[in-house]
C-alpha cells in the first residue's frame, strides 16, 4: 500500500475572458454563415475560448456590464458550456439586466481539448438590441500542472 505524502506543488489558476457586444458578428460553432448579434431573432452558439485536455473550471462569472436593451417584451439570454453540454456552467443568464452571475462549478474535467461555448438567444424579441455588453470570465486549472514547488 502506498504512503500518502502532502503535496509539494501548486499551480496558478488560468483565466479565459471574452467580451460579447450587441454589435458583434460571431462564427457559429457548427459552421455556416456568421451571425450578427444586433438582429431581432438570434439563436447562435459560438466558441469563446479553448480549454485544454485536463482542464477543470473552478470559478468565473458572467457580468452584464450594459443591459441588452431595445428588445421589447422578449427575452435575451446567454448560456455557457461546451460541446457536450451547452449550459454546463451557466443557463439562461438574463442579458437584459446589468448584473453578475456566478458560473456553476460542476467538477467536470475536459477529457480532450475543446472549446468553451456561448449561446445567445433572443426569444420573441420585438426589435434588435441597441446596446449591450457582457463579459465572461472562466477560471480553470489543468490536471497535473505545476507552477511552483512549495
Amino acid at each position: 500500500m502506498a504512503t500518502f505524502r502532502k503535496t509539494e506543488a501548486a499551480q496558478y489558476p488560468l483565466i479565459a475572458e471574452a467580451v460579447i457586444n450587441f454589435g458583434d458578428t460571431v462564427a457559429p460553432s457548427a459552421g455556416g454563415s456568421d451571425v450578427a448579434l444586433n438582429q431581432t431573432t438570434v439563436n447562435v452558439t459560438f466558441d469563446i475560448a479553448d480549454l485544454p485536455y485536463g482542464a477543470s473550471v473552478i470559478g468565473g462569472d458572467v457580468v452584464v456590464e450594459t443591459a441588452f436593451n431595445g428588445i421589447g417584451t422578449g427575452t435575451a439570454v446567454l448560456d455557457i458550456g461546451d460541446a457536450a453540454s451547452g449550459a454546463r456552467y451557466a443557463n439562461d443568464v438574463d442579458l437584459e439586466t446589468a448584473a453578475r452571475t456566478a458560473l456553476t462549478i460542476t467538477g467536470f474535467e475536459m477529457s480532450s481539448a475543446g472549446a468553451l461555448r456561448a449561446t445567445v438567444v433572443y426569444a420573441s424579441a420585438q426589435a434588435a438590441p441597441t446596446a449591450g455588453k457582457a463579459r465572461v470570465r472562466v477560471m480553470y486549472v489543468i490536471k497535473d500542472r505545476v507552477s511552483e514547488n512549495t
